[in-house]
């Protein structure tokens, strides 16, 4: 084992936080093929080592198809989103010029300025608008004040 001051599995986790590393999705045919390998009697395990996937994700499957009869996505809610893409991108550039405003502060002078058709938005959202542009609301740090001794040790 290399040692340069990170280990392996700090190594694996940094990479796949920038990677965004995930596992990967059946197909529905992937999905019909798995419900029938099950229904033929092959064990769980053998299914989901051969799909490259969680236990998990071939019990979900099952008891989906058991109760549904099918193996397709759930439909899912389809909100509009709160920003356009101009505002997201002002988003951006206010915060790459003041890279210490936080979200709260970002979120709550950001509506009457651009011109956003609700009242308010979320500092979440604020937050992963800047995930996506690979950027944080980091605060300043504040640190206490200098006693005279702590001044006076400094000189020294």
């Amino acid at each position: 084992m290399l040692n340069f001051g990170i280990s392996c599995i700090e190594l694996f986790v940094k990479f796949a936080y920038e990677r965004k590393i995930t596992m990967p999705r059946l197909s529905e045919h992937e999905r019909n093929h798995a419900v029938g390998m099950h229904l033929v009697g092959t064990s769980k395990r053998e299914v989901w080592r051969l799909f490259n996937c969680h236990a998990s994700t071939i019990s979900r499957l099952k008891t989906r198809y058991q109760h549904t009869n099918a193996v397709r996505d759930r439909p899912r809610p389809d909100y509009p989103r709160v920003t356009t893409a101009r505002q997201d991108k002002q988003l951006r550039v206010n915060h790459l010029r003041n890279s210490f405003t936080t979200a709260t502060d970002t979120a709550r002078h950001f509506v009457g300025r651009y011109g956003s058709h609700f009242s308010t938005i979320h500092p979440n959202t604020v937050r992963s608008r800047l995930r996506v542009a690979g950027l944080r609301c980091r605060r300043s740090l504040k640190s206490s004040r200098l006693t005279m001794q702590h001044r006076a040790a400094r000189l020294r």
